[in-house]
């Protein structure tokens, strides 16, 4: 029975180990300025986005198409954990819509990213770096 529990013990630290390690990587991936280049809820015909991640914080950002001035719509902090997103920028409009809640990260790879949120409907958005 006592080996039964060091054995059950061993499993668990490595699978916490396992996950902890593939979200830091995630989060490493996620640094940088990502430029939204399209999905179901945006206007990028008139308007550039912006998602900026730091090692804790997310700042997203729009300019007008017209424009060279980046305004900043919400910042706030983010988590990565079992390949969901979840970004807790305050709950205002940036250009009539909002970004917080939970985002299942479709692909994130070195230069692309593809979230998709379903609490409200289904809402993907797609960014190069």
């Amino acid at each position: 029975m006592r080996k039964f529990g060091l054995i059950f013990s061993l499993v668990t630290i490595l699978t916490v180990a396992i996950f902890s390690s593939c979200n830091k990587q995630k989060e490493e991936k996620l640094k940088g300025r990502w430029t939204l280049t399209g999905g179901s809820i945006v206007n990028i015909e008139d308007y550039s986005y912006f998602f900026t991640f730091t090692d804790q914080e997310v700042t997203i950002s729009t300019k007008k198409s017209d424009s060279d001035n980046i305004e900043e719509c919400a910042s706030g902090n983010y988590v990565v954990k079992n390949n969901v997103l979840t970004i807790g920028a305050q709950t205002v409009f940036c250009q009539y819509l909002t970004y917080s809640g939970d985002w299942d990260i479709e692909t994130l790879k070195s230069n692309v990213l593809i979230i998709r949120q379903t609490s409200n409907g289904t809402n993907t958005l797609e960014f190069v770096k």
